[in-house]
């Protein structure tokens, strides 16, 4: 008879675990069941294959967003404009000017001005952004020039770059190989000396409510 009622309670408890926390639970035990995973399944496979991808990228990359933190973009709508953006976070939260902003981890621009209970952030589609940057592989330098459709300047004639090659931040107070996304129609330029192509960025500048905040070269 004790052994009915311990069955029963031990039953109910089960049963109440399992309708608490639903399907995580069943998931949970499943994995505790199933064990390790192979390293011929599926899953290793698409994990291997995410990883070739990223070193296939072409970019060492030194630098994350590790030590950033998160922070709110003041909206801009009806007028969305794309050269400067209004964080909703200043001096009373220690922003300081020369901290970078990233945005889905590539670069988006870096604080302006910071005022008490907000921040000015100058973009990679401003005129007057300017960052040394190298593009694909072979790490050939460039100069980025924002502007509604940014520019990739001064590209040397011989470097062995292609069209969708990656393009990083390489100069001082940006954090160093932070992607800003990848070149696209590569040219020579009018001097005939160099060549010039244009950055396509990874988002929608339109689409961007928060961004990540790294603090300035001299704190990092």
């Amino acid at each position: 008879m004790r052994r009915d009622t311990l069955f029963i309670t031990i039953l109910s408890i089960f049963l109440i675990c399992l309708f608490a926390f639903g399907s995580r639970l069943g998931m949970r035990l499943q994995t505790l069941l199933a064990g390790p995973v192979p390293q011929g399944s599926a899953v290793m496979e698409s994990i291997a294959t995410i990883s070739r991808t990223i070193e296939g990228y072409g970019v060492m990359r030194t630098t994350n967003a590790a030590g950033g933190r998160n922070v709110p973009v003041y909206s801009r709508y009806p007028f969305n404009l794309k050269n400067e953006f209004l964080l909703a976070v200043g001096e009373d939260q220690h922003v300081e000017a020369g901290d970078v902003a990233l945005y889905q981890g590539s670069v988006f621009g870096s604080v302006e001005k910071v005022f008490k209970g907000s921040a000015l952030v100058q973009t990679v589609f401003d005129s007057r952004t300017k960052i040394p940057v190298r593009i694909g592989a072979a790490g050939a330098d460039a100069r980025l020039v924002g502007g509604p459709e940014p520019r990739l300047t001064l590209i040397p004639k011989a470097a062995d770059i292609s069209e969708n090659a990656a393009v990083y931040a390489a100069g001082v107070g940006w954090p160093y190989g932070a992607p800003l996304g990848t070149l696209r129609g590569l040219e020579d330029a009018p001097d005939n000396i160099y060549r010039i192509g244009t950055l396509r960025v990874f988002y929608n500048p339109a689409g961007v409510t928060e961004v990540t905040l790294l603090p300035h070269a001299e704190n990092r």
